[in-house]
């Protein structure tokens, strides 16, 4: 299986997981139906490309503005977003 092919996967089973909701959920910018999925920490980082606990389903508008507002969004995540476990293993997977 290529990489493409498992980007696709994951991303389609983070979207299946949210139902094609935005998780991210900008108010004044959401569009609120996700059709593509956010990666919490970078695609280059393999141990976490595909595992879905580091996929957000998202809108465009707030993908846009993660990439925009790093700092920002990986608050938002650790606070909001995810539970305190979930933050945690997501720090121990990364490594």
């Amino acid at each position: 299986m290529t990489t493409e092919e498992k980007d696709r996967i994951a991303s389609a089973r983070a979207l299946e997981r949210d139902r094609h909701v935005c998780r991210i959920a900008i108010p004044e910018i959401c569009g609120g139906r996700a059709g593509g999925v956010h990666h919490i920490y970078p695609r280059g980082v393999m141990s976490l490309r595909w595992l879905q606990l580091n996929l957000l389903s998202t809108c465009q508008a707030c993908h846009e503005w993660a990439h925009g507002n790093p700092t920002e969004m990986l608050e938002l995540v650790r606070d909001v977003l995810l539970s305190a476990e979930e933050w945690e293993e997501l720090q121990r997977r990364r490594g």
